[in-house]
């Protein structure tokens, strides 16, 4: 796609028919990026600091939430910025070099930016019984492309239904878009409820984002969109991981064999996870404000 296409798809994906987005970004990533004609437009003026009030995150963790109004010359500029910005980020020389991505996502809602912090921040901070406070980086677009492969419906709708449209661009450089309930409610909790075998199920998506970072180098692109890979993938991994040795790369070279053949699993392991989450019940549900 050219660039062109893309910020055409963003644009009618996520504005839609509003005048007013939501830039999401991780500035901590800022001196690892070769485009800094991005961060240069970025004014302190427009910034909104997302605080998390973890004591280990606090000063480790920053993210902003920048608007953006359609009707501005100033931030369409950012918004092609950010789009380029994105697109550079992908890059696999950039990926091996552990530069990370900044540009995490453009989002539509009715929130207001405060709810929107808010409810980044504490979603972001999961309690896993067992395990303590655990950090889901879901705003990262490296992992939300995985994220909704491994939870469940109702953890999916807990995550989306207070967004309208929540864009992103995936490692293959397509412009993808998540469309939730568009509510407006307050949230009294945030927990999704996460099982011990959920947390073991995330650790996958590290090693889904190193498969596809090869079999992209190899193939010199995606012969497979991300989504399909990840669905291919993940049962996959499952299978590789009570039969073989995880610790090494070989799952690595499993997995391009996996995609090449398009080679399907079984997906045995559901029903662990729906004993799992049985056993789970007592967990605190999702409650909106009347």
């Amino acid at each position: 796609m050219s660039f062109s296409d893309i910020k055409k798809s963003v644009s009618d994906s996520v504005f839609g028919d509003s005048e007013k987005i939501f830039l999401l970004i991780d500035p901590t990533l800022e001196s690892y990026q070769s485009v800094q004609d991005f961060y240069q437009l970025v004014t302190d003026d427009d910034i909104h600091r997302v605080a998390f009030s973890h004591p280990e995150l606090d000063g480790a963790l920053e993210l902003w939430l920048i608007p953006l109004d359609k009707n501005s010359a100033q931030n369409m500029r950012l918004f092609d910025a950010s789009i380029e910005c994105a697109l550079n980020e992908i890059n696999p020389d950039n990926i091996r070099s552990g530069k990370g991505r900044s540009i995490c996502s453009w989002i539509s809602t009715k929130l207001t930016i405060g709810q929107l912090s808010e409810y980044i921040s504490r979603l972001a901070v999961q309690k896993v019984k067992g395990k303590g406070d655990v950090l889901m980086r879901f705003f990262d677009p490296a992992v939300f492309s995985f994220l909704f492969i491994i939870l469940d419906t109702w953890q999916r709708q807990q995550i989306l239904n207070n967004i309208d449209a929540w864009g992103y661009i995936d490692g293959d450089g397509r412009p993808q878009v998540m469309s939730g309930g568009g509510e407006s409610h307050q949230k009294l909790n945030y927990s999704l409820g996460l099982t011990p075998l959920d947390l073991s199920n995330l650790g996958y998506i590290s090693r889904m984002n190193k498969i596809l970072l090869r079999y992209r180098t190899l193939i010199g692109g995606a012969e497979i969109t991300e989504q399909q890979a990840a669905e291919l993938l993940y049962p996959a991994l499952h299978y590789f991981s009570d039969n073989y040795y995880l610790g090494d790369d070989g799952y690595i070279d499993f997995g391009i064999n996996v995609l090449v053949k398009r080679e399907r699993f079984p997906s045995y392991f559901k029903r662990e996870r729906e004993i799992s989450r049985s056993l789970n019940e007592t967990l605190p549900r999702y409650k909106t404000m009347e």
